[in-house]
């Protein structure tokens, strides 16, 4: 036993790393997580496709979304609508995140403020996150969301950040993951480094909507 001990002491960092991903590897293989991913990629792909016609079917015969864009910029300040987002990110997403992406493309520099956008809600979800790690104090309310999420809560504790990821891609409920996540005991780092995806989603969301919608 003191051997194995010393033997792990002496690992290099990069061969602990390595050791570490192929049990993450085996675990998700065992488990059904890379299923599970790859059922969700599939998902997206398929939202995207419907998610881009319906737009421009919506752009060409309903009302130009670079209209209403504009519109929105001369009643509301980009500060309010910036705000309206991330409120809408806390408060489990209340507001679509496709259509403050559209929103963006009518500023001069577009990729800025979609890179403000999706910080943003990174920072809105990391707040849903530490919102989930100070509901264990609120006995009735943890009660009520065990209850209500029981199924997402047993998911997380199973994949981990493997739902958080999904949730930060697809049209799962990113901040709703985030609070239940940080209830569920995921570590604050990884939640960071894994919620990082959300800026993927902002850009593939963009490259699809703008190209839609005639951007």
């Amino acid at each position: 036993m003191h051997g194995e001990t010393t033997l792990v002491h002496k690992m290099s960092p990069i061969k602990r790393f390595w050791n570490r991903q192929i049990k993450i590897h085996r675990y998700f293989k065992i488990s059904g997580g890379y299923r599970f991913m790859g059922q969700n990629l599939f998902r997206l792909l398929l939202f995207l496709v419907a998610f881009g016609v319906g737009a421009w079917l919506i752009n060409k015969y309903v009302f130009s979304f670079a209209a209403l864009s504009d519109s929105i910029t001369q009643h509301y300040s980009p500060v309010i609508v910036v705000l309206w987002l991330f409120a809408s990110e806390v408060i489990l997403g209340v507001l679509p995140p496709e259509a403050f992406i559209i929103w963006a493309e009518s500023f001069s520099q577009p990729y800025l403020m979609l890179f403000i956008l999706a910080s943003v809600s990174y920072l809105g979800g990391f707040i849903s996150f530490l919102i989930g790690t100070r509901i264990n104090k609120m006995p009735r309310i943890e009660a009520w969301i065990h209850n209500k999420f029981a199924d997402w809560i047993a998911q997380i504790k199973k994949f981990g950040g493997l739902i958080i990821a999904v949730a930060a891609l697809t049209p799962l409920p990113y901040p709703l993951v985030s609070m239940i996540a940080g209830l569920s005991g995921v570590k604050s780092g990884i939640y960071l480094r894994v919620a990082l995806i959300r800026f993927v989603r902002f850009f593939i969301y963009a490259m699809v909507l703008w190209k839609a919608t005639g951007a």
